[in-house]
């Protein structure tokens, strides 16, 4: 291992730490008091609920990291990227159109990784605590949305990365961190009128007290 994947091992394995811990400090504080002026806001069944929910996900989260994070080590020691890149380079001779399928293939592989646990939390916790209005329909539906949503954006975003890489030369890095803060900046903008609205309805909350207050 080059001091390369020795600093991306090592990135993974501390951004696995900071999560766990951050989700242990927040189930371990779950059993303090609320504070008054939001306890006046929940019944003693509302927050007892919210409680058992938020232990149930984050429990989920950890196993669903946990998974992800053996399956890509094992991945990486097995020698799977350079198969990969071996088995891309055989299809592919453009250096370009070679860089987009070997990331896109990733991260098929990475979402086929993380349904099996969407399924679950939707169908089952979910609906355990009577959040769940999802049918199979519209989670599918979903999903392929989100698919095609990714792959415009992604790949446009990793179209350009990828041809500053190849032409850009040794500023290559500053650009492309100036054209992914930019694209950041842009789809921030752009989400709410455009992207969250394939997923979501939205209604303009009422006129009343609690509109009065949130303005």
């Amino acid at each position: 291992m080059n001091i390369y994947g020795a600093f991306i091992f090592i990135a993974l394995l501390v951004d696995y730490v900071l999560h766990s811990l951050s989700e242990f400090l927040n189930l371990r504080s779950l059993d303090r008091p609320l504070p008054q002026a939001i306890e006046s806001l929940y019944a003693g069944e509302e927050v007892e609920r919210a409680r058992r929910y938020l232990r149930a996900v984050t429990c989920e989260a950890t196993v669903e990291r946990s998974v992800g994070l053996v399956i890509l080590l094992l991945f990486w020691f097995l020698g799977g990227f350079e198969w990969l890149d071996m088995l891309v380079r055989q299809w592919i001779v453009n250096d370009l159109f070679r860089g987009l399928a070997f990331i896109g293939i990733i991260a098929l592989a990475y979402m086929a990784i993380g349904i099996p646990f969407e399924i679950y939390r939707t169908f089952v916790t979910e609906t355990r605590f009577g959040f769940n209005k999802t049918t199979w329909r519209t989670f599918v539906a979903d999903r392929v949305k989100g698919l095609g949503v990714a792959a415009v954006i992604g790949g446009l975003l990793l179209t350009g990365v990828l041809v500053l890489f190849l032409h850009a030369g040794s500023v290559a890095w500053l650009l492309c961190w100036f054209t992914v803060v930019v694209f950041s900046l842009v789809t921030q903008w752009l989400g709410p009128a455009l992207i969250l609205p394939l997923f979501n309805r939205f209604e303009p909350m009422p006129e009343g007290d609690l509109r009065d207050a949130i303005l």
